[in-house]
């Protein structure tokens, strides 16, 4: 029985032997023999096919190095399963995938930003994970016994890929585009060889950085009269990098030339003229009377060149008392607006400031400012023409006055129309004049104008207010056509004639007039606003004739509208197909949907807490949570998954209440006294598909949160 039972052990540990030192069982064998006997074992044949196991694990491999040239853009990737490093337009990171700490080389060394999985939620760099592998099933491989690689074309996505096997194990990968030869290329390589270390780096997860060094050599104290010479410093040179992008900046009393480029590509260079404390951007154009291009300057506002004019006040605390000196560093420390700045002076003059600020990267970083040619810079700018900041106008047909044609050279977002133009009244705003224009939020019409011609404020998104002149007698045909953002506007009593559809799609509008009826000699239709979806008949822009508003609970402002879409404390009950019934519950930032399908309760909640989003399950009676990395709380809108923006909503005055058609479907929104009472989702046949109706807003007691496992 002992001989036995040691024969039986040993047949075990010799299989477990062959098991472990390869797949193949016979070559296993082989090998074990020839040890036993002495003999140098064959070199085994490398094995270049695989099977569909095989092929699937392909997509999970995370030790790998990628090179890619898309679209001229060079891209590299080499990482491990728990460090990636990659290369994009020659700015070189590492992540640590464990973490999600960032780290860039900077003027210091390594610096790195701990971001945390819920800004930076890549854990792996898996190749089907990152998208990298395309989704190729075993079957549509095709083995080329000459290169003994699998190739796969793709006609419809134009795309060529090349695998190469050795052993069960991917060694190279291509996938490029079909007839595209380097451009667009992808390459996998050193399969499971590829390391990646993180260096030594210092943590600024906190903002925490300690700037560059200023020479020992020198004084790097100042004066208090020494910080102010520098407020009105305005001959001096400054240049910084700010990751792949260096900036050059070059000021003197009346010009200032400024320049941007990556990695040693002119990307912006632009030129400003100081004249009389207003500064003008100096752009080249192309001029029609002369057929050259010339420089013409357009105002852009009244600054001074303050070196310090963009730090957001710092003018104030240039003086020691705000200055914090920092002995080892030999440097000045402020901080303006949670910005860190250090200011570095040789000698009584700034040669170096270093504002630590947020480019959008999600973490702080260094950006050192060199100030050098202090007295000494130049500036050649070319020959320009100044360009006066106004409307383009044109004389009308009789010669007795001008017409406003466009926006011209005007800056900014409020326009007032002026009542003359070179010595001649402003009497018209032409067709089409501001049409479209997305930038203009009011406008001022002078008591000059008499009449506004059709299209002339058609699609001003932005446009909220305007002022009508008494002098005013035409208003065009859809001469206000879909300004969304207009809520109100006043007809003087002088305004003889209002076209065609003057108002349609304002549907946030409410028009005053002080006649009593309609005048004889406006368009029938001038505040038409389309159709009732059920029942073809006309809607209307609401208008108060004589000042008496029709008492209507049932309208909204677009402000209530608003604050109703984004309510986070109500009950929400529903009605859905096949007798499906629920409730919506929300108070703060937490939501329940409780739903009753064929009789069987199914709960949900979602939690957004300390900045993070969790979707709460129940599964085999225990409860779990996954964070689906959202920016904010869910509301019902988000749950019933519908459009609700009120531009897309007409009022129907015989329905009271909101009504949007979405292809076959239409939405009904109702109000009462500013406050929503239902949703209704039906068919154009009027069959309903959704019933909501809304109760204890702002009174729907705590939703309590069942205790939960976290699912990564």
């Amino acid at each position: 029985m002992k001989r036995l039972l040691s024969l039986i052990l040993v047949s075990i540990m010799l299989l477990t032997t062959l098991m472990l030192t390869s797949c193949d069982p016979i070559a296993s064998v082989k090998g074990f023999v020839n040890k036993a006997l002495g003999k140098e074992e064959e070199t085994p044949e490398v094995r270049t096919t695989i099977n569909e196991m095989e092929w699937r694990k392909t997509y999970s491999i995370t030790n790998y190095t990628l090179n890619a040239e898309v679209l001229g853009e060079k891209i590299a990737i080499a990482s491990d399963d728990k460090v990636a490093a990659m290369s994009y337009y020659g700015m070189d990171f590492i992540i640590d995938l464990s973490t999600g700490c960032f780290i860039m080389e900077g003027a210091q060394g390594y610096m790195g930003a701990t971001l945390g999985k819920d800004v930076f939620p890549i854990t792996n760099i898996a190749l089907g994970e990152m998208g990298l592998l395309p989704e190729i099933a075993f079957s549509e491989l095709v083995y080329d016994e000459e290169i003994k690689a699998y190739t796969y074309k793709d006609e419809e996505s134009m795309l060529l890929c090349e695998f190469r096997f050795e052993n069960g194990k991917l060694v190279y990968a291509l996938m490029l585009p079909i007839d595209v030869t380097e451009e667009g290329k992808i390459e996998v390589t050193n399969v499971g060889t590829t390391v990646v270390e993180l260096p030594e780096y210092i943590d600024i997860t906190d903002g925490k950085i300690e700037p560059s060094k200023a020479g020992k050599d020198v004084v790097t104290t100042v004066t208090d009269e020494d910080l102010l010479n520098h407020l009105d410093m305005t001959n001096f040179t400054v240049s910084a990098n700010v990751l792949i992008y260096q900036i050059g900046l070059k000021v003197t009393d009346t010009a200032v030339e400024m320049k941007a480029t990556m990695l040693g590509e002119i990307m912006t260079e632009a030129y400003m003229a100081i004249v009389d404390g207003c500064v003008y951007e100096i752009e080249e154009e192309y001029d029609y009377d002369s057929d050259e291009y010339i420089y013409v300057a357009t105002p852009i506002g009244d600054t001074s060149n303050s070196l310090f004019e963009e730090l957001e006040g710092i003018e104030e605390y240039l003086s020691t008392e705000y200055l914090t000196y920092n002995e080892e560093g030999r440097y000045y420390e402020l901080e303006v607006e949670g910005e860190k700045i250090y200011l570095y002076f040789e000698n009584g003059n700034l040669v170096q400031f270093v504002v630590c600020t947020d480019v959008g990267l999600g973490f702080p970083m260094e950006i050192i400012f060199e100030i050098s040619n202090v007295g000494t810079t130049k500036v050649d700018i070319p020959d320009y023409t100044i360009q006066v900041p106004e409307l383009s106008f044109e004389p009308n047909a009789i010669g007795t006055g001008y017409i406003v044609t466009g926006i011209g050279t005007y800056v900014g977002n409020d326009v007032v129309i002026p009542e003359s133009y070179k010595g001649l009244p402003v009497v018209e705003i032409g067709e089409g004049a501001f049409i479209s224009n997305s930038e203009i939020t009011s406008v001022v019409i002078p008591n000059t104008v008499k009449k506004i011609n059709s299209y002339a404020f058609y699609g001003c998104n932005d446009l909220e207010t305007i002022v009508l002149p008494n002098s005013l007698e035409y208003i065009g045909d859809r001469a206000f056509q879909a300004c969304v953002n207009l809520t109100t506007i006043e007809i003087p009593a002088s305004v003889e004639y209002v076209g065609f559809y003057a108002f349609i799609s304002c549907n946030a509008l409410t028009i005053h007039s002080p006649h009593a009826s309609l005048p004889e000699g406006w368009d029938a239709e001038w505040n038409f606003n389309g159709y009732d979806s059920d029942t073809g008949e006309i809607l209307t822009i609401p208008v108060v004739w004589e000042g008496t508003a029709p008492v209507n609970p049932h309208t909204v402002t677009q402000e209530v509208w608003n604050a109703n879409m984004t309510i986070t404390n109500y009950t929400a009950t529903m009605v859905m197909p096949e007798g499906a019934t629920g409730a919506i519950y929300q108070s703060g930032d937490v939501l329940l949907l409780d739903m009753f399908v064929e009789g069987e309760e199914v709960q949900e909640y979602e939690v957004y807490r300390d900045g993070i989003y969790y979707f709460i399950y129940k599964e085999d009676g225990e409860w779990f949570g996954r964070n689906d990395y959202l920016d904010s709380m869910p509301n019902w809108t988000t749950v019933l998954d519908l459009e609700f923006d009120k531009s897309y909503f007409s009022y129907d005055y015989d329905r009271e209440a909101y009504i949007s058609l979405n292809g076959s479907f239409e939405i009904v929104v109702s109000f009462e006294n500013d406050v929503i009472t239902s949703v209704d989702v039906n068919s154009t046949s009027g069959e309903i598909y959704l019933s909501v109706d809304f109760s204890n807003i702002g009174t729907t007691e705590e939703v309590t949160v069942p205790e939960f496992t976290i699912i990564e």
